[in-house]
Parts: structure tokens; sequence; C-alpha cells
């Protein structure tokens, strides 16, 4: 309850920036392309670090990826995790992902923190009818945890909303998530996007623990809440296979690219150097 007030307030500034402009007229540009909905021509729109965005793959396209993060520190494991994509129409995309590390102990004195396990996940991602600077977009998941702290199914929920600013080269993100278990725990997550070039864009993400236990203390076992970061680069060459693939590198503390692990931080402020490639077919 003692970090309640500061989230508050920094939600209610994030609801004003997203907020629409009500009452004002716009100007129609008869020369202009119609507004587009939350559909990505590219890979650089369907996830962040840690969130996802309303961003979805056209009809019968597919997207594959690979995530890659060895934590130091007191997680001290290396999760690597798959992921496919499929665009079912051109708003509704079918998503599969899973991996995870070995399961371990952090051993702290003659207490032992269970660490590390598997998630699997299966979810729909619908793009919302959207226009102008707004993409709105919903994601539902059923996920299976296979961890030594839980061995359980969850149901993920979560919303998404983009707005971007200066002909889309700064896009903003919000995505409040709400996970369903035996230990049920809710995050809202913030995210930016900067294109720096036609090659590299800027990435970070950020989230909140609004409620219930995201992560354990080391010191007697306890869960707790944390928030979790990231911040990298994309790189995505239109020369190289005609734009189709990207890699991220940066830094996070999020233990992977499902949802219940990508809301999870490392033990103890444990930190990873994270590798993500994904290609678009």
């Amino acid at each position: 309850m003692r970090f309640i007030a500061p989230r508050l307030a920094f939600l209610s500034t994030l609801c004003v920036l997203f907020a629409p402009r009500i009452g004002h007229a716009q100007a129609v540009d008869p020369n202009k392309e119609p507004p587009t909905e939350a559909v990505a021509s590219s890979t650089e729109f369907l996830h962040l670090i840690n969130l996802e965005t309303p961003a979805t793959l056209l009809k019968r396209k597919t997207l594959y990826g690979i995530d890659v993060r060895p934590f130091g520190s007191s997680e001290n494991s290396t999760y690597v995790q798959l992921e496919g994509m499929y665009g079912l129409t051109d708003r509704l995309t079918v998503l599969a992902r899973g991996g995870g590390s070995m399961r371990r102990y952090f051993q702290n004195g003659l207490l032992q923190v269970p660490h590390g396990g598997q998630e699997v996940e299966l979810g729909l991602r619908y793009g919302l009818p959207s226009t102008g600077n707004y993409k709105l977009g919903v994601q539902g998941s059923i996920l299976y945890d296979n961890t030594l702290r839980d061995n359980q199914f969850l149901f993920a929920a979560q919303g998404m909303a983009s707005r971007s600013f200066f002909n889309d080269k700064l896009v903003a993100f919000l995505s409040p998530r709400v996970f369903l278990a035996d230990r049920s725990f809710g995050t809202f997550g913030v995210g930016v996007t900067y294109q720096i070039s036609n090659d590299f864009a800027l990435i970070a993400d950020g989230q909140l623990s609004i409620f219930g236990d995201n992560a354990v203390r080391v010191s007697n076992g306890s869960g707790v809440q944390q928030e979790i970061y990231g911040v990298g680069f994309r790189y995505s060459p239109p020369s190289i296979l005609n734009g189709k693939a990207s890699l991220d590198f940066g830094v996070t503390n999020g233990l992977g690219r499902t949802s219940g692990f990508s809301a999870s931080p490392g033990l103890s402020g444990s930190a990873a150097i994270y590798v993500n490639f994904g290609y678009k077919l």
C-alpha cells in the first residue's frame, strides 16, 4: 500500500497522454492515406522487450522467433524460448511460445529458494478497429508453468494500446495485464520505440506490479512485488532479407518472452543481456 499514491499519479499522467482530444474537429487531408488499423507491416511492432503491442499479423503471415537471456547474480541461469505467430485473419493472430531454463535452488544459508523452470503459452491476439494515431488490441492466453515454485495452469488477459507521434517516429505503448491462478497478480506496463534510423530503433519498456506477488525474496522465500524493466535496440535493415528479419539486443530483468515470464523478474535484482531474433514470412 505504501506505493499506491505515486502509482496512481503515474497512471493518471499516462491516461492524459493517451486520451483523445474530444470536441476538437480535425481537418481531413484528401490526399492522405485512409487511417490504418492495428496490423503490423514488419516484426518491428509485434512486441517490445517484455510487453506485447496491439499489432497483428496479416492473414496467412507467420513470425518465428528465438529469445535468449543469460542471467548473472542470484538468478545465474540462461532462459531460452521459442515463439511462433500466425495470422488467422488480418485482425486475429494465434501465438505459441515455450521454453525456459534449468530448475534449480538459490542457497541462502539453510534456506533454499526455488527458481528457473519452463513455461509454455498458447494465445490469441485481436486488433481492434483503430484510426489515426491510436491502435488498440486485446490478448488472452493459457499458460502452463513447470517450475519448482509453481506447477500449474494460468490464464493471462491483457489490453494493449499505442499512440504514435512525429509521423510514427516515436510510438508510446500501454498494457495492463492480469494473471489468474492460485497466486494471481497484475502489472501495468508502459513502453516506447524511437526510430533512430532506417536500420535502428530504440526500445524500452517497464511494468509496475499492481497487485499480487510476481517475485520472491531470497532472504526468506516469501512473495514480493517487483518492477520489470528492459531497454535495448532493434536492428532491422530493409536491405537484408527484404526487411523481414529483426535482431533485438539490450538489458532486462524480465525472465522471457512468454507472458508469465515477461512479468516476472530475476532473483534479487538479477539482470540479463538479452538477444531476440525474429523472422517474418
